[in-house]
């Protein structure tokens, strides 16, 4: 079973995070909902109940700042972190693309050339639309593994918190100098890249994830202390996208994330009610890639029969049981495998998008 694990004491095993997969699975949750209110009533974002289920994305990217420290400290082959970052991404995300093709080339939505591009999972990066709403913030993913790459072969997992407040800094310099690229910007493909490398959105959440780690391994200097305040500065500004969150709700949140974080690296949160939600956090990467995928083919095959809202109902177990398959049917065979190959003697830590 693919598990988060804690680095143990010399001599020692790993020691099992189970609350983060509790909290993926809030964060799949939370996502879901929002997609499926929309797909269902057509409502529009800044008027949706469940219109602040969309934060569920910063909450993976900042579980992701987290995980991904925790294994790059365990790894010392930049080849192994790479492979792993793709054998985890990869196989359960071109199943999705070949699902969601079935839909948009069923409906007409994109013609076959966009499907294969998406294949490659680096389609923001180059102007190509997602053929999937979820696919979007793959691309934030994918650069952060990268500059963590950067980082190993450079050997600089030392500095990491001088490098987490420069990236900071430079996320401010560029949300203030050119607020007018602040989004993605199919018109501007250069704009668009910027974007996605610099993450000036979305840094904030990767560093307070990371140093949420380093605060786990009681390893946080002032240095890092410093940009945990910067990043929740960052977070004040708000999101200002189509999303619309006032800087109030973004930095509460951050601030409240941050908590849920290092309480359930503590294992601090009730084991209960974590339980109860830890097998949608197992399940919440192939989750999050077909949830809405499976809500649109579901309205298209029932739309002559029943209503837009029971269609969207109909697709929650089928997302469900996709999830799963893919999950104990590809992921987890997958990760087995890989960890028996592996040249660093580390146990992959579970991620999510």
């Amino acid at each position: 079973m693919d598990r988060v694990v804690a680095p143990g004491g010399l001599g020692h095993q790993p020691r099992r995070l189970a609350g983060l997969d509790a909290l993926r699975g809030i964060a799949a949750v939370a996502v879901c909902l929002f997609h499926w209110e929309h797909i269902a009533l057509d409502t529009p974002n800044s008027t949706q109940f469940f219109r602040f289920g969309l934060l569920g994305v910063e909450l993976f990217f900042l579980i992701s700042g987290f995980v991904i420290l925790m294994v790059a400290e365990r790894t010392t082959s930049v080849q192994d972190f790479l492979s792993a970052r793709v054998v985890r991404l990869y196989p359960a995300y071109l199943l999705s693309v070949f699902l969601t093709a079935i839909y948009v080339l069923g409906v007409g939505k994109y013609d076959a050339r966009t499907v294969l591009l998406n294949t490659t999972m680096l389609q923001s990066f180059f102007d190509i639309p997602n053929i999937a709403n979820p696919y979007w913030t793959l691309a934030f993913e994918i650069s952060f593994y990268l500059a963590m790459a950067v980082v190993l072969a450079c050997n600089s997992l030392r500095h990491i918190e001088r490098l987490a407040l420069g990236w900071l800094l430079l996320a401010a310099l560029y949300r203030f100098a050119l607020p007018g690229w602040m989004s993605f910007d199919p018109q501007r493909p250069l704009v668009q890249a910027s974007y996605i490398i610099v993450a000036p959105q979305f840094a904030p959440f990767f560093v307070l994830g990371m140093l949420t780690y380093r605060a786990y391994r009681k390893q946080l200097g002032w240095i890092g202390a410093v940009a945990i305040g910067v990043a929740l500065l960052l977070t004040a500004q708000g999101r200002g996208d189509f999303a619309e969150i006032p800087g109030t709700v973004y930095a509460g949140f951050a601030c409240i994330s941050v908590c849920l974080l290092l309480a359930a690296s503590r294992s601090v949160i009730p084991g209960v009610a974590f339980q109860a939600i830890g097998w949608l956090g197992i399940i919440s990467y192939p989750l999050y890639l077909v949830h809405c995928t499976a809500a649109n083919l579901c309205v298209v095959a029932l739309g002559g029969i029943i209503s837009k809202p029971a269609a969207v109902l109909i697709s929650i177990p089928l997302s469900l049981s996709l999830a799963a398959a893919i999950h104990y049917g590809v992921e987890k065979p997958i990760a087995l495998t890989l960890r028996r190959h592996s040249r660093t003697p580390f146990r992959e830590a579970r991620l999510t998008v």
